[in-house]
C-alpha cells in the first residue's frame, strides 16, 4: 500500500493480471493493491492492457480488489476491455479503487468497461458501508454497465452487495464522468443482490435489470429438427447484422444448448413461483391488517356505515 510496494502492469498484450483456477471452488485470499494498471509510471497518460485488466477465472475464491486503508485502492485506467473481469469465481471484494480517472479521482481516463462479477460470483461486494470502500467508477465506455452482475442456472449468482459507490462522478461526487453504458446491470436472475446508497450519473439508465428471451416449440419435437433450429437461431444472433442491432442497445445475445435452456427455464420457474408465493402471501397479511384496523376503528366509537 506504499509507492515503493507499487506495481505498474500496463502495455500487455492480453490480461494485466490473470487468476485462473481449476474448475472447482478454491479459497485463495489474494490481495490485489495499491497498483496502477494501465497507465505510465508518472500516471499521466495510458498504456492500456490489450484486454481485461484483472481476470478472475474458473474457481478462484477470496479475491480482494483494494481496501479501506490508505493507498490500498488500485488505479485502472485506459484499458482495452473490462478493468475487472470475474467468471466462475466467488468471494469478490472491490472497494477503493479509482476506476476510469488518473489517480487524482478527476481527470477522465476510459476503460471500455468497469467491473464485471459474472456467474458464480456469489457473496461478493462491490464498495461497503465506509465512504473509505467507496469505488468512484466513472468515464468507461462500453459494456452493458458500470458494474454488471451475470448469474445462470449452472452458476447462480447471490448476495452480492453493491454500495455507496460514486458511479459516473468524480472522486467528490460534484462533477459528472459519465460512464457510456447504464449505471448497474443485473442480468439473469442472481438472487439477493443488493444495491444501496450509490451515487449514478449519466449513462442510460441507473439500474438496469435484465430479462432474457428464449425459442421454444412443441414437446415431442424431434431432436434433429430442435438441433437444426439451434444452430440456426445461434448463427442469426452471431451475424454482423444482429450485432449491429443489438450493441448499441446494451443487448447481449448468450445462446444456451437446449438441454441447458430447459434447464434455465426449469429453474426461472421455481425461482419465480416462490417469490409470487410470496408476494401474495403479504397482500393477504396487508388485508388483514387494514381490516383489523378498521375493525379497531369501528369499535372505538367511530360511525359503521
Amino acid at each position: 500500500t506504499t509507492l515503493g510496494q507499487r506495481n505498474i502492469i500496463s502495455g500487455s498484450n492480453a490480461q494485466g493480471l490473470r487468476l485462473e483456477g481449476n474448475g472447482t471452488l478454491q479459497t485463495w485470499n489474494v490481495a490485489i493493491q495499491g497498483n496502477w494498471f494501465g497507465l505510465n509510471a508518472a500516471g499521466t497518460a495510458a498504456i492500456g492492457n490489450n484486454s481485461h485488466a484483472v481476470y478472475v477465472y474458473n474457481g478462484p475464491s477470496g479475491i480482494t480488489m483494494g481496501g479501506t486503508a490508505p493507498g490500498a485502492g488500485n488505479v485502472f485506467a485506459g484499458n482495452a476491455s473490462w478493468a475487472i473481469f470475474t467468471q466462475y469465481a466467488a468471494s469478490i471484494t472491490v472497494q477503493g479503487n479509482l476506476i476510469g480517472t488518473l489517480p487524482n479521482g478527476s481527470t477522465a481516463l476510459s476503460n471500455v468497461a468497469g467491473i464485471y462479477l459474472g456467474e458464480g460470483a456469489s457473496n461478493s461486494l462491490v464498495g461497503g458501508a465506509s465512504t473509505t470502500a467507496r469505488n468512484i467508477i466513472s468515464a468507461n465506455t462500453g459494456g452493458s454497465g458500470a458494474v454488471q452482475i451475470n448469474s445462470t442456472a449452472a452458476w447462480p449468482t447471490s448476495n452480492v452487495t453493491v454500495q455507496n459507490n460514486y458511479i459516473g462522478t468524480d472522486i467528490n461526487g460534484t462533477a459528472a464522468r459519465p460512464n457510456g453504458p447504464n449505471g448497474i446491470y443485473l442480468q439473469g436472475g442472481g438472487t439477493a443482490a443488493v444495491v444501496r446508497n450509490n451515487v449514478i450519473s449519466g449513462g442510460q439508465s441507473g439500474v438496469y435489470v435484465a430479462g432474457w428471451n428464449g425459442v421454444m416449440v412443441r414437446a415431442g419435437t424431434p431432436s434433429a429438427v430442435i438441433d437444426k433450429l439451434h444452430a440456426s437461431v445461434v448463427a442469426a444472433l452471431q451475424s454482423p447484422e444482429v450485432l449491429g442491432r443489438y450493441t448499441p442497445l446494451g443487448l447481449q445475445a448468450a445462446p444456451l444448448a437446449p438441454a441447458a435452456f430447459g434447464e434455465f427455464i426449469r429453474s426461472e420457474t421455481t425461482r419465480w413461483g416462490n417469490a409470487w408465493a410470496a408476494d401474495l402471501a403479504l397482500i393477504c397479511l396487508a388485508k388483514r391488517v387494514m381490516m383489523k384496523a378498521a375493525r379497531s376503528s369501528a369499535l372505538a366509537g367511530l360511525p359503521v356505515r
